[in-house]
């Protein structure tokens, strides 16, 4: 999803589009870094915050 819209030809515009991590899998190491939490809910509702 990053290297899409940072390829496009609009990237200033394409970098201010927010972006939300939901942990999906065996290594969320990505999420806990960026939100500090660990479980899908808890990411979701860090989000919607």
């Amino acid at each position: 999803v990053l290297n899409g819209l940072l390829s496009r030809n609009d990237q200033k515009e394409a970098i201010s589009i927010p972006i939300g991590i939901i942990p999906a899998g065996s290594d969320n190491s990505l999420v806990w870094t960026v939100l500090g939490v660990r479980d899908p809910v808890s990411a979701a509702i860090a989000i919607v915050k």
